[in-house]
């Protein structure tokens, strides 16, 4: 009888600290890092949250946003919970500081410059225009461009970024290096073009962000902690690559 109570117990506790959420995500193709354009839900944080909701009983609702309005969203309306990705460092760009908490790293994303195959080693002077998908920032690129000339095209997505470099219409573009292998691939240019390692890159975490809801962070934080194996298991099967080292 005793451990039938505990067994009630627990289940209880357990249905008493689920949470359902709201998750505000860009609306972008940003695979193998995230995709819910189209009403896809697919890509690696999808799969680690969904991880994460059965560990701890909670349940994750994905609302796709323009990356200008998730800031606004989480901040002034609350209508979503979280926010994804999200770091402190890109809060220098905005003028207004936020209350917003993060989470430890859940991945590192590449930022890289990508320039024609036969264009790589020529370095940064070479390239006098780059392509951007809208909304994101080049900070290597920008410090560079207060120092010279350097035209900075803001493009549809990441895959129209790639494209221009293709047509020969910038010298490069600064996209996600895992995001642009898959998009490289889909378009038959893999061969084409290319991350230089000698040009501008940056490592950022990815974070998931909150205002009102510290205490689910730090569940979340523990989780990262403690699931290292089944996280690692997840990045290898999205081919998720973190370091330019890896690369070379």
């Amino acid at each position: 009888m005793k451990y039938v109570f505990i067994l009630i117990l627990t289940i209880f506790s357990s249905i008493i600290n689920s949470k359902e959420f709201i998750v505000g995500v860009e609306n972008i193709n940003y695979y193998p890092h995230y995709d819910f354009t189209n009403k896809k839900q697919s890509g690696y944080i999808y799969d680690l949250l969904e991880l994460f909701s059965k560990k701890n009983n909670h349940k994750f609702t994905f609302v796709v946003l323009p990356i200008k309005r998730l800031r606004k969203q989480l901040l002034e309306t609350n209508e979503i919970d979280f926010m994804y990705p999200d770091n402190p460092i890109w809060e220098q760009f905005h003028s207004k500081l936020d209350n917003k908490v993060y989470s430890d790293a859940i991945v590192f994303a590449l930022g890289g410059t990508l320039v024609k195959t036969e264009n790589l080693g020529k370095g940064s002077y070479y390239v006098k225009s780059l392509s951007v998908p809208h909304g994101f920032t080049p900070t290597e690129w920008l410090k560079i461009k207060k120092q010279r000339s350097l035209k900075i095209m803001a493009v549809k997505n990441a895959e129209a970024a790639l494209a221009l470099v293709i047509k020969g219409r910038v010298d490069a573009a600064d996209v996600e290096f895992n995001v642009a292998q898959q998009l490289l691939e889909k378009l038959g240019s893999q061969n084409a073009v290319k991350l230089d390692p000698d040009l501008p890159f940056i490592n950022v975490a990815f974070k998931l962000s909150t205002v009102n809801h510290i205490s689910t962070i730090n569940e979340f934080n523990i989780f990262l902690s403690e699931h290292k194996d089944e996280i690692k298991r997840l990045k290898q099967k999205y081919n998720l690559i973190e370091s330019v080292v890896s690369i070379q």
